[in-house]
């Protein structure tokens, strides 16, 4: 179910890019899941590995499918205090890893499950790059 919503800054909210547009009006999710994802590894010794592990927990909670997402960079959308910012919010649907291929070990079903936001209109200024998962 897609609801309408109003967000008062400040606020922060993520997006996670490969070659896709950042600055259009594709979905957004709270920062607050990257830092709940990284909370979780927190204990758990990585090397170069974590950026990986961090990606992949976030594909399956967003269900962005890696045909159509590499996920190299996180954006940020800053909601300056007292700003609004409108747009739609749901939940990731599952889908799977790779589109139009048959479900196997290989092409599972990504979960879904967490909240993201669309925003049709948001000011570009708003928007910075926030980290990398390459």
């Amino acid at each position: 179910m897609i609801e309408p919503v109003e967000f008062i800054g400040p606020k922060t909210f993520l997006r996670v890019v490969g070659s896709n547009r950042v600055y259009g009006g594709e979905w957004w999710f709270d920062e607050s899941l990257l830092q709940r994802i990284g909370q979780t590894y927190s204990r758990v010794f990585f090397g170069r590995e974590k950026k990986e592990v961090i990606r992949t927990a976030l594909r399956d909670v967003l269900a962005l499918a890696a045909t159509w997402n590499k996920m190299t960079e996180v954006w940020a959308l800053k909601v300056p205090p007292a700003e609004a910012l409108h747009g739609y919010q749901s939940r990731a649907t599952p889908q799977a890893l790779f589109c139009g291929l048959p479900i196997s070990p290989v092409n599972r079903m990504l979960t879904g499950r967490a909240t993201q936001i669309f925003f049709p209109v948001k000011n570009p200024l708003w928007v910075e790059q926030y980290g990398s998962l390459a």
